[in-house]
C-alpha cells in the first residue's frame, strides 16, 4: 500500500482543464477561442478584407437539430429523435461593404480550426445537413489525416478532402506564417 505525502506549500496543483483555460486573450483584451483564430482575423484585417467575428446571439447563431441513431421516443414511438443544438461560426467575410454593423446579407462564414476531433466532425456534418442555407468555409492550420493511410487506402483521408467530401465545403490550409491568401472566387 502506498502512502500519499502531503503537498508542500511550494507545490501547486495542476491547472484545471476547463474549456476557458484554452482561450486566448489578445493584447487589446479581447478573448478568442484560440491564438490561431486571432492570427487569421488580424491577418485578414491587415489586408483590408471585410471580416467580422461571429457573436453568440440571434444574428450569428444558427439553431439546428442533431438526430440520434437508433433513438426511440417513449411517448409516440417515433425513431426520429435527437437534440436541439446551436452553432456559431468564427468569422463572417463580407463580399460587399455592409450597410449596417449587423448586416450578414452578402458574404460567407469562415470556421477556423487547428484540429477537429471525430465528435466535432459529427456535429459539423449534422449542422451542414440541417442548414444547407449557411455558406460555411474552413481555414485549417494543417492538412492532418482524418483516417491514417492503410494497405487498402494508401493515401488516407486528409481534413481538406473530408470537408469537401462530407460537407461540400471549401477549405484552405494556412500555417499561421506569412500572408493568408484567400483563393479567387472562394
Amino acid at each position: 500500500m502506498r502512502f500519499l505525502r502531503k503537498k508542500s506549500k511550494s507545490q501547486t496543483s495542476p491547472p484545471s482543464r476547463n474549456r476557458n483555460d484554452y482561450r486566448y486573450t489578445a493584447e487589446d483584451g479581447s478573448v478568442w477561442d484560440s491564438k490561431y483564430e486571432h492570427a487569421v482575423y488580424t491577418n485578414l484585417l491587415a489586408q483590408n478584407i471585410l471580416v467580422d467575428r461571429g457573436r453568440r446571439g440571434p444574428i450569428d447563431t444558427f439553431p439546428y437539430f442533431q438526430y440520434t441513431k437508433s433513438g426511440l421516443c417513449r411517448d409516440c414511438g417515433s425513431t426520429k429523435v435527437g437534440k436541439q443544438r446551436s452553432y456559431t461560426p468564427d468569422l463572417f467575410r463580407h463580399t460587399v461593404r455592409p450597410e449596417s454593423e449587423n448586416s450578414r446579407d452578402q458574404g460567407y462564414w469562415i470556421e477556423v480550426k487547428g484540429y477537429i476531433r471525430a465528435p466535432e466532425r459529427s456535429l459539423l456534418r449534422s449542422f451542414v445537413k440541417e442548414r444547407p442555407d449557411v455558406d460555411l468555409r474552413f481555414i485549417f492550420q494543417r492538412d492532418f489525416y482524418v483516417t491514417k493511410p492503410t494497405a487498402k487506402r494508401p493515401d488516407g483521408l486528409r481534413i481538406t478532402t473530408w470537408a469537401l467530401r462530407f460537407l461540400q465545403a471549401r477549405s484552405i490550409v494556412w500555417d499561421g506564417k506569412g500572408k493568408l491568401t484567400l483563393p479567387e472566387g472562394w
